[in-house]
């Protein structure tokens, strides 16, 4: 699951392994603009307002539980809304790696534009 999160955000699996704030994580070719005039997706939006509930992020399985699409997430994590990290937690003596998504101030501005463009 988080070699697939990896890929999609365009990034190499061993790159998770640390909260990734570099420009190739934040560069996208369809969201370039300040997070103010960006327009997000309601897709996008309704996955970052999960996000933006959750204190610690959320492992990237229980979103796919919710219905998210992992294409999704990586859009997310490309543009510099959410950042990915893959955590080793043990379970009945085994090791399991899970992939943790977290939401940046960029997408709480994403969300809070797209709140007032719906108001207006």
């Amino acid at each position: 699951m988080a070699a697939t999160l990896a890929r999609e955000a365009g990034l190499h699996p061993s790159q998770l392994s640390k909260w990734r704030r570099s420009p190739e994580v934040r560069s996208s070719s369809d969201m370039v603009a300040e997070p103010e005039n960006q327009n997000i997706r309601p897709s996008h939006r309704r996955v970052l307002i999960v996000l933006a509930r959750t204190q610690h992020g959320c492992d990237v399985n229980a979103l796919l539980t919710r219905g998210f699409k992992i294409e999704t997430m990586g859009d997310l994590v490309r543009a510099g809304h959410a950042t990915v990290r893959v955590e080793t937690v043990e379970e009945r003596g085994l090791p399991i790696e899970i992939a943790r998504i977290r939401i940046t101030d960029a997408g709480r501005k994403a969300i809070r534009a797209a709140v007032r463009r719906w108001k207006k």
